[in-house]
């Protein structure tokens, strides 16, 4: 039964998708997310020609960042778009974010330049302003970029290096999605 389902959903993507008519949902993930090795899935419902939501989640990890320090992150947003032209939308956001952040601390030879070890984990909500471009719109595909920026707070916070706890925290967003209109 379980190998059905799956089949059943195809078919039934490609059928509702052969008549014509108004997509209301598009399904995406973010290109950028595949630099920090980790998924992301977009759905967004098209409530009418100006007004749409939008449930995202992603996680992954930088790795690549100086002193072997480490961001891993899984995020759950609710953005509400409203489309100002045809290509262009603005937005709200608002983001619940678990994160987790460790680094080695280093002092140089001469003991002038030093960093702090860190190990942080936490859970914050924020929310802030979204701004996006609808790059490419077909009857069955699209492509857009998005930035934003907001404030958010922490839940709850954990530094086992015992750094000063955080109030808020600085909240920003780029992607690159592209998907597809069912």
């Amino acid at each position: 039964m379980k190998k059905h389902v799956p089949l059943f959903l195809i078919g039934l993507f490609f059928a509702y998708s052969a008549y014509p008519q108004d997509k209301k949902f598009t399904i995406s993930t973010n290109l950028l997310n595949l630099a920090v090795a980790g998924p992301s899935l977009a759905l967004n419902y098209k409530q009418n020609s100006r007004l749409s939501f939008q449930l995202y989640g992603s996680a992954g990890d930088f790795r690549y960042l100086p002193f072997n320090q480490t961001y891993s992150f899984k995020t759950g947003i609710l953005d509400l778009k409203y489309t100002v032209f045809e290509f262009l939308y603005v937005g709200t956001y608002l983001r619940y974010i678990e994160k987790q952040v460790k680094r080695e601390g280093y002092v140089d030879n001469t003991g002038f330049v030093s960093i702090s070890s860190r190990d942080f984990q936490g859970k914050g909500l924020s929310s802030g302003l979204l701004l996006g471009v609808t790059m490419v719109e077909s009857r069955f595909f699209n492509l857009e970029t998005f930035a934003g920026a907001g404030y958010g707070r922490f839940i709850s916070q954990k530094d086992i290096s015992n750094n000063e706890k955080q109030n808020g925290f600085v909240d920003g967003r780029i992607g690159l999605l592209a998907g597809f209109k069912f």
